[in-house]
C-alpha cells in the first residue's frame, strides 16, 4: 500500500487494530496470526509472518512481510503485502524513491547493489544511431524488460548507450563512420544499453570479453544515416528484437550494413559479439549499431549501417554463448542471472517473443507516454518490486522450467546440451542441403529426423549441426566436396548431416573423429551437390534418406551420378563411407556425396549430381546401428550406447515418412512447427524441447 506521507504510516501494530488507508469502505479489520471465527464479506485480516525463514536480510536489519487478505465470495483474497522490522515497530509499504533507480548515459558503467533481497524489474533503452539531418535519421534503439530476482548485497554492472555522434559509434560498441569527404556525413552506429554480472578493469572501458560475454539483458542500437549532398542519403537501420533492421540503400551501390541476429554479427563490414561495424572507409557510409551482436556496417557509397540485435536471459528466442563465447542452444546466460516477465520491443516499435510480433510501441522513459522507439542516448532503469522470501535453491528451480526448448544453428562447431532436469526431452534434427549451382539448380534437400529420449538431470548430449555445401566444399560434419577445375564454381559439394551424439570429438571444429562418430544415436541426413556447364549439362543432387538416400540425377549423355547411402554402405560412384560423403571425381563438373549415417557417392563422370545420405535413429525399426568396434550389427537398431528413442518420426528429404521402408508422402515441419515442407533447405537445424 503507498502512503501518501510518512505521517500516516501507524507507529506501532497491535493485534485488534491497524490503520489502514484504502479506497474501499471495509466494515471489519481483524489482525493476528490465528484465522477469524466469524467470517463475513468485506472482512481484512493482517496476517503476520514470524517464521524467521520469511525474513529478508537487508544491510541494516532484517524485515518481514504481513499480508492483507480480504475475505470476498466465499474465500481469501490477497490484496497487499507490507513490510516491517523484526521489532514489528512500525508498518510501511515498499513504495517510495529509494526502490528506484534511473541511470543516463555517463560514458562509463554505474554500479548497482541490492538494497533488499527479491524481485527487480529492470528497463532498458538502447541508443539511436547517428543523424546526418533532422529528415535522414538514424535507426531508433530497442527496449527490453525483465524481473530477477537478487540477494541482498548483489551487485550488478549497468552500461548505457551514447547516440552515434558524426563519424564517432556512440559509447558501448557503436560502429564508426569514414571521416574522409568532409566526414560529417558519415555518422555512427548508436551504442546499446546492458546489464552485466562482471565490470570492465576500468569505468570508461565497456570492450572487455571477459565482462561482455556476462551480459544479461542487452537493449540494441540502431545503426548510423549518411547522405552526400548532390548524390544520395541513406537511413540507419533500427535496432532489433532478435534480429536488427537493415540499413537503407542511399543510392544504386547495393553496401548497405544487415541487422545483426542472435548468433551472428550483420553483414556488409561485419559486425561481431557487442560490436557494431565500423563502415568502410570511403565515401559517406553509416556505422553498425550495437546489441548482442552488433549490426554491419554501410560497405559502399552513402548506404546506411544495420541495427543491432537485443537479449535478454530468459526470454524465449534469445541464444545464449558459454564461458568461451560458443552459443550454446539456450535461452538462459551461462552466469546463472535471468528474467521472467519479460518484454522485448524493437526500434520500429514491434514486440518479439521468439519471432516479430505486432507493433505496441514502447514506453517513454521520461513520462511513461509510449513512442515507437528510441531517439537519443540510451537509458536504464531499476525499480524494487517485492520481497520474496525465496531461498538460492528455489530460485534455480524457476530456472530449471523457466526453458523448454533449446535450438541449435549451424556454426560450425558441435555444441552442447546439459539437462537441466530429469525427464523426457523431444529431440528433431533436420540435415542440411546439399550445394545448389542456381536457383533451379539445385543441391539435395535435408531429412528430419525426430524421436524422444529419457534423461538424467545433468546428462550431456553433443550436436553437430550440418552446413549447407559451400561451392567446391563440402558442408561442414562430412558433406562430400567437389572438383575445383574448370573454374570450379559449376561444382558443389553435398550438404554436412546433423546428429546426436555421446561422446564428442577431440577438438570443437572437429567433425569426424570415429570414437564420435560411433556414438551418434540420432541423424538427419544431407542432400547431395549439384553440379553444371553453360551449353552442356547440369545435375540436382540427390535428396537425403530416410533409410535410403536418392540418387543425383544425371546432367548428360555421361553416366555417372554419385547414388544415395544405405543403412549398411556409403552411396556408389565416388562412394561414400560412414559419416562422410563422397568427394566427387577430380575432373569436370560433378557433385559431392551428402553427408548421413552414411555418406551419398559423389559423382564420376561430366556434369552428374551426388546422392543424399541415409538419416539414422537409435531405436527405429529398419535402422541398423553398430558395434563398438564400428562392425554392423545384424538387424537391430540399437546404438551400442544403450540410448535409445521412442515414438520415432523419419522424413526424407522428398518429404516421404519412412518406418521399415519407404511410405506416404507426409512432409516434414518447419523450424519452427507452425507449417510444412518437403525437405529441409540450406543449413541444417536442431531443436530439443522438455516434454514431461
Amino acid at each position: 500500500k503507498a502512503y501518501s506521507s510518512s505521517s500516516d504510516l501507524p507507529s506501532k501494530a497491535k493485534e485488534g487494530s491497524i490503520a489502514v488507508i484504502t479506497d474501499k469502505k471495509i466494515t471489519d479489520y481483524y489482525v493476528s496470526n490465528v484465522g477469524p471465527t466469524n467470517i463475513k464479506d468485506g472482512m481484512v485480516w493482517l496476517v503476520q509472518s514470524y517464521d524467521a525463514s520469511q525474513y529478508i536480510e537487508s544491510k541494516n536489519s532484517y524485515i518481514g512481510i504481513a499480508y492483507v487478505v480480504q475475505y470476498d465470495n466465499n474465500e481469501w483474497v490477497l490484496k497487499e503485502s507490507y513490510v516491517y522490522n523484526d521489532a514489528w515497530e512500525q508498518l510501511t509499504s515498499y513504495g517510495g524513491s529509494v526502490y528506484e533507480w534511473n541511470y543516463e548515459y555517463t560514458g562509463h558503467y554505474e554500479e548497482f547493489e541490492a538494497p533488499y533481497s527479491g524481485y527487480y524489474t529492470i528497463e532498458l533503452w538502447g541508443a539511436a544511431g547517428g543523424d546526418a539531418t533532422n529528415t535522414i535519421l538514424g535507426g531508433n534503439g530497442a527496449y527490453t524488460k525483465g524481473d530477477t530476482y537478487l540477494n541482498a548485497g548483489e551487485k550488478l554492472y549497468v552500461y548505457v548507450g551514447q547516440k552515434g555522434t558524426g563519424n564517432t559509434g556512440g559509447w558501448n560498441g557503436g560502429g564508426g563512420a569514414p571521416t574522409n569527404y568532409s566526414g560529417v556525413n558519415s555518422f555512427g552506429g548508436g551504442g546499446a544499453t546492458d546489464v552485466r554480472t562482471i565490470s570492465t578493469t576500468s569505468p570508461t572501458v565497456w570492450n572487455e570479453t571477459n565482462s561482455l560475454k556476462t551480459r544479461i539483458m542487452v537493449a540494441a542500437a540502431g545503426g548510423g544515416s549518411s547522405f552526400l549532398s548532390g548524390y544520395s542519403s541513406s537511413l540507419g537501420g533500427a535496432a532489433g528484437g532478435l534480429i536488427g533492421y537493415d540499413g537503407t540503400q542511399g543510392s544504386s551501390y547495393v553496401g548497405h550494413g544487415s541487422g545483426a541476429t542472435q548468433i551472428s554479427g550483420g553483414t556488409g563490414t561485419n559486425g561481431s559479439f557487442g560490436v557494431g561495424a565500423t563502415a568502410a572507409s570511403y565515401h559517406t557510409n553509416g556505422g553498425g549499431g550495437s546489441g548482442w551482436y552488433g549490426g554491419g556496417g554501410a560497405s559502399t557509397y552513402y548506404n546506411g549501417g544495420g541495427g543491432g540485435s537485443s537479449y535478454i536471459s530468459g526470454h524465449k528466442g534469445c541464444v545464449s554463448v558459454d564461458d568461451s563465447l560458443y552459443v550454446n542452444g539456450s535461452n538462459n546466460s551461462y552466469t546463472g542471472r535471468y528474467f521472467v516477465n519479460t518484454i522485448m520491443v524493437d526500434g520500429e516499435g514491434y514486440s518479439w517473443a521468439d519471432k516479430k510480433g505486432n507493433y505496441t510501441g514502447m514506453p517513454s522513459y521520461i513520462d511513461g507516454s509510449t513512442m515507437k522507439g528510441n531517439t537519443g542516448n540510451g537509458y536504464a532503469r531499476i525499480k524494487f518490486k517485492k520481497f520474496n522470501s525465496m531461498r538460492n535453491e528455489e530460485y534455480q528451480t524457476i530456472g530449471e522450467n523457466l526453458q523448454n526448448t533449446w535450438v541449435y544453428d549451424y556454426m560450425g562447431y558441435y555444441q552442447v546440451f546439459v539437462a537441466p532436469k530429469a525427464g523426457t526431452y523431444k529431440i528433431e534434427l533436420w540435415g542440411a542441403q546439399g550445394g545448389s549451382a542456381s536457383s533451379t539448380i539445385l543441391g539435395g534437400l535435408g531429412a528430419y529426423t525426430k524421436g524422444e529420449l529419457t534423461l538424467s538431470k545433468g546428462e550431456t548430449l553433443y550436436i553437430y549441426v550440418g552446413q549447407q555445401g559451400q561451392g567446391n566444399t563440402g558442408g561442414w560434419n562430412g558433406g562430400g566436396g567437389a572438383p575445383t577445375n574448370y573454374s570450379g564454381v559449376n561444382s558443389f559439394g553435398g550438404g554436412g548431416a546433423t546428429d546426436v551424439r555421446i561422446t564428442p570429438t577431440n577438438t570443437l571444429t572437429a567433425w569426424n573423429g570415429i570414437e564420435s562418430l560411433k556414438t551418434r544415436i540420432m541423424v538427419a541426413g544431407a542432400g547431395g551437390g549439384s553440379s553444371f556447364l553453360s551449353g552442356y549439362g547440369s545435375s540436382l543432387g540427390g535428396a537425403a534418406g530416410g533409410l535410403t538416400g536418392y540418387d543425383g540425377t544425371q546432367g548428360s549423355s555421361y553416366v555417372g551420378h554419385g547414388e544415395g547411402a544405405t543403412q549398411t554402405a556409403g552411396g556408389a560412384g565416388k562412394t561414400g563411407s560412414f559419416g562422410v560423403g563422397g568427394t566427387a571425381a577430380s575432373y569436370h563438373t560433378n557433385g559431392g556425396g551428402g553427408s548421413g549415417w552414411y555418406g551419398g557417392g559423389g559423382a564420376t563422370t561430366y556434369y552428374n549430381g551426388g546422392g543424399g545420405g541415409s538419416s539414422y535413429i537409435s531405436g527405429h525399426n529398419g535402422c541398423i546401428g553398430v558395434n563398438i568396434d564400428t562392425t554392423m550389427k545384424t538387424n537391430d537398431s540399437e546404438s551400442y550406447t544403450g540410448y535409445k528413442f521412442n515414438n520415432t518420426v523419419m522424413i526424407d528429404g522428398q518429404g516421404y515418412k519412412w518406418t521399415t521402408s519407404k511410405g506416404s508422402l507426409v512432409k516434414m515441419p518447419t523450424h519452427d512447427g507452425e507449417a510444412l515442407i518437403t525437405g529441409n533447405s540450406g543449413n541444417g537445424y536442431a531443436k530439443i524441447t522438455f516434454i514431461n
